[in-house]
């Protein structure tokens, strides 16, 4: 009888009862429902897990440039069209999405909020997402045509709302447009679909989807130069013979040129465009993907952004991770060889020498890499199972091994001033061996897990 019910039911024997091979011992993420650090009493602690989420739907192991193994969404391991998972935290809430699959979770508890499809009946490919005040602008391209597509979307807890924009989107990037609170700077082809209808950039309403105004640039404005005051948008000497390297200041209510003012010394090449509420310009390096140490830096200087005037400039190699309101003045956070620091946007001044305890305007500093190729690897090395560390301001030696095939997704501060790295993994003994009427080549994971991770700082 036994025998019998086997055979009829695979479900109740094979999963439960025999152990598959491709299954590894299992860890903290194991369990099928909601863990937190609560339980086991180590919240903050460097390596810690902080919460641990399982997730529906059909997950593979899907081999990396063959020599390690991430987890990837079926429709993404099936096809190469589709990006790898992306997230972003906004205000306590983190979205995490698989092509147009979207979840909010709690980012504190890691309670699921809602999961929501956008636009599934119609073929597209989701290329990115960012916040724009409480707004998620959702980016993606038709998959028939590449034309761009573009959303809207109210993250209202339990009840998101999406609607398309109808707008000429340039499908062909995925960066971060400017933005501030209320408004974001969009681009689209010359020669795509509509796009004789608007000029090559156009402000956006994201609370009502509305285009304010459209113009053509100079170049493509920085992802930083949009304030509330003005849109900053540099014109350099190569594209008007005999001109030096200039800025130019657009109205953001309709778009018009208010003025423009030379750039002293010039931009350096691979300069970014920062524009503080506060009145001032920082040109300077941008952090590249990866470790900071990595990363070229340069020199930094800021102007007046209504003048133009030279405030201040400091020569080597620096990296400006972000600027941050603190009581009136905008302080400037800046990596070197030696460090972190906050400087006065205004003055140059250093405010603080030793910056690396401020996670909340560090937090793009945090992140994990994989070190499955700096070392030599042996028969016993599972590609599974590569080693994750976490890198950070204030972070020491750490590895994760507490998920198959990890992905690393983004950092965000918890409420109570933590640092937190966000993943996706495959609990290790939720891996089950390649079956021939399998949609996707390689391992099934039946025990995918959205995951964070304590960085200790």
């Amino acid at each position: 009888m036994v025998g019998l019910v086997c055979v009829g039911s695979l479900v109740g024997c094979t999963a439960e009862e025999e152990a598959d091979p491709a299954a590894l011992d299992p860890s903290v993420i194991s369990p099928d429902k909601l863990v937190t650090c609560e339980a086991a009493g180590n919240c903050g602690e460097a390596g810690a897990l902080r919460w641990s989420l399982p997730l529906e739907g059909g997950y593979y192991m899907y081999p990396y440039e063959s020599d390690w193994t991430v987890v990837l969404p079926e429709s993404q391991a099936y096809g190469h069209e589709f990006p790898v998972p992306k997230a972003l935290v906004h205000d306590g809430t983190l979205y995490y999405y698989e092509h147009e699959r979207f979840r909010a979770v709690d980012a504190n508890s890691g309670e699921l909020l809602w999961t929501e499809e956008i636009d599934p009946k119609r073929p597209k490919a989701v290329d990115g997402a960012q916040m724009v005040g409480d707004t998620l602008v959702v980016r993606a391209r038709a998959t028939r045509d590449e034309a761009g597509l573009l959303y809207l979307v109210n993250p209202a807890k339990g009840s998101p709302r999406w609607q398309r924009v109808d707008v000429p989107l340039n499908s062909s990037l995925t960066h971060v447009y400017p933005a501030n609170g209320t408004h974001v700077l969009l681009d689209h082809d010359t020669e795509g679909p509509r796009a004789g209808e608007l000029d090559e950039y156009y402000l956006l309403d994201v609370t009502t989807g509305d285009v304010e105004w459209d113009a053509d640039l100079p170049r493509a404005p920085h992802e930083h130069s949009l304030t509330e005051d003005a849109l900053y948008v540099e014109k350099l000497a190569g594209e008007e013979e005999g001109e030096p390297d200039r800025i130019v200041r657009v109205d953001p209510a309709d778009g018009r040129e208010l003025s423009e003012f030379p750039v002293p010394g010039g931009v350096g090449q691979g300069d970014d465009l920062y524009a503080t509420e506060t009145g001032e310009l920082l040109l300077g390096s941008s952090p590249c993907l990866g470790r900071l140490d990595g990363c070229k830096g340069g020199p930094i200087k800021a102007l007046d952004a209504e003048t133009g005037e030279l405030l201040w400039e400091r020569p080597g190699e620096m990296i400006i991770l972000s600027i941050a309101e603190r009581g009136g003045d905008t302080r400037v956070y800046v990596y070197d060889k030696k460090g972190y620091q906050s400087l006065d946007a205004r003055t140059g001044r250093v405010v603080d020498d030793d910056a690396s305890g401020d996670n909340e305007a560090l937090i793009d500093a945090f992140g994990a890499s994989v070190t499955w190729f700096e070392k030599e690897t042996t028969p016993d090395d599972d590609p599974r199972m590569p080693p994750i560390e976490p890198f950070g301001p204030g972070v020491g030696e750490l590895s994760l091994d507490i998920a198959a095939g990890t992905v690393y997704l983004t950092s965000y501060v918890s409420a109570h001033g933590d640092a937190v790295g966000v993943y996706l993994g495959c609990a290790p003994d939720g891996i089950r061996s390649g079956r021939k009427d399998s949609p996707v080549d390689g391992q099934e994971c039946v025990s995918p897990r959205l995951f964070t991770v304590d960085y200790g700082v």
